[in-house]
């Protein structure tokens, strides 16, 4: 089975408080990297995040991938939990979906 990407590029102009938007520097590869996956409560997240991890880590040799779950969708995650993925991370991609 082949699997198909789909990379949408959600860049914004401004932020939310209206500011020029700053976005972090694009990474050149994924191989080597860490990945920090969050998982961010959605009831389908605890099946496609694991996945999508052993999907990176096998097809681009990604080295390192911190799956972490936050214990609802309705609130943020501890700032402990968001300073152990930006320490422990290269790149961190957020959960979404259902």
């Amino acid at each position: 089975m082949t699997a198909t990407w789909r990379i949408v590029d959600p860049i914004a102009d401004v932020d939310t408080r209206g500011q020029p938007a700053r976005l972090a520097p694009r990474i050149d590869t994924l191989r080597g990297k860490r990945i920090g996956l969050l998982d961010n409560g959605w009831r389908s997240m605890d099946t496609l995040l694991p996945a999508f991890r052993d999907l990176l880590q096998q097809r681009d040799d990604v080295s390192q991938a911190l799956l972490r779950e936050k214990r609802s969708d309705g609130i943020g995650a501890p700032k402990a939990m968001l300073d152990d993925l930006a320490r422990d991370s290269d790149f961190v991609i957020n959960g979404l979906g259902n």
